[in-house]
């Protein structure tokens, strides 16, 4: 039985003692003399859970609802843990009993051809997440795309690496997050013109039409990559906005401009990054970046660049 002294109710005006709650019952009572001063009441505050993986928390309804499911985590699952609530291991009858279970568990939530790709699709997600180091956003965003993609029937007739791999490319590119698509076509195991090819079909097929990346989308993770200083960053973030304001680097890649840029902002700051260096950090080829180098140093930093 759970009590605790009532904050409610003053002492009992029978014989002045303080009352106590039983949270079970629902009643507030006193001790002494068994009087009950209050009765069915009804507890507002949300509970404690406690879980394995969870901890201690306030919800009431567990795990909140995602995109990466079938079920978008509604159906209970039965764990892999072969163990009684005492922490015993299973006898080996109860274990291929229960494995026989799961197995009927799982092709029962997996009734159509569309509802097995799904789960296909989302495992590979889960490993692109973490190889990409992609933000939990991201991973929704790219199972609702696909939810819409496998909707409108666009996976017939493609791989569902391809279609997932568009949509991680159109979630990224819709929430500014800088990957491109060299990256996710060596990720994803697909050829870089079949992925652009599929990621057309997939914009016009369900109106994607996100802003175009910018240069300095890219800086912060080739800074990092060369471990350059913050002094230099904003060097370049500078540089990057009168770039963008006199209209330069139409028609080079948002990467190669950035990874000019950079170069450029260490040899003000006199931080030594080599050509290859910064080509192996942004996988732009020397001879773009020297040629991008040269033109911002004839229109813009002419008289910038001492170096």
């Amino acid at each position: 039985m759970t009590m605790k002294i009532s904050k409610n109710l003053s002492k009992n005006t029978w014989c002045k003692h303080i009352p106590i709650t039983d949270l079970e019952r629902g009643e507030i009572y006193c001790r002494p003399c068994g009087i009950v001063l209050s009765e069915k009441l009804v507890e507002k505050n949300s509970e404690r859970v406690y879980g394995l993986e969870q901890g201690s928390n306030n919800s009431r309804t567990g795990a909140g609802l995602t995109l990466t499911r079938v079920n978008m985590g509604l159906n209970a699952t039965i764990n892999n843990i072969d163990v009684d609530s005492l922490g015993n291991s299973l006898p080996n009858k109860t274990k291929s009993k229960f494995n026989r279970l799961r197995k009927l568990d799982n092709s029962s939530k997996q009734k159509s051809t569309a509802e097995r790709n799904f789960t296909k699709a989302m495992i590979m997600l889960d490993a692109a997440k973490k190889k990409l180091g992609l933000p939990e956003l991201i991973v929704e965003n790219t199972a609702f795309l696909y939810r819409k993609a496998s909707k409108n029937n666009l996976i017939r007739g493609r791989t569902v690496n391809g279609i997932l791999a568009s949509c991680i490319y159109a979630a990224c590119r819709e929430s500014s997050i800088p990957r491109s698509l060299d990256e996710i076509s060596v990720t994803m195991n697909i050829n870089r013109k079949r992925l652009a090819k599929i990621y057309r079909i997939l914009a016009n097929a369900l109106n994607i039409n996100p802003e175009p990346p910018r240069p300095v989308d890219f800086l912060a993770k080739i800074a990092s990559q060369l471990q350059v200083s913050e002094k230099t960053k904003r060097t370049a973030i500078t540089l990057l906005i009168k770039t963008d304001q006199r209209k330069l680097g139409v028609g080079y890649k948002p990467t190669a401009i950035c990874a000019s840029v950079l170069r450029i902002a260490c040899m003000k700051n006199n931080e030594h990054r080599t050509l290859n260096q910064i080509s192996h950090a942004s996988e732009i080829s020397m001879p773009t970046i020297r040629k991008i180098i040269l033109i911002f140093n004839e229109k813009l930093m002419k008289n910038e660049i001492s170096n």
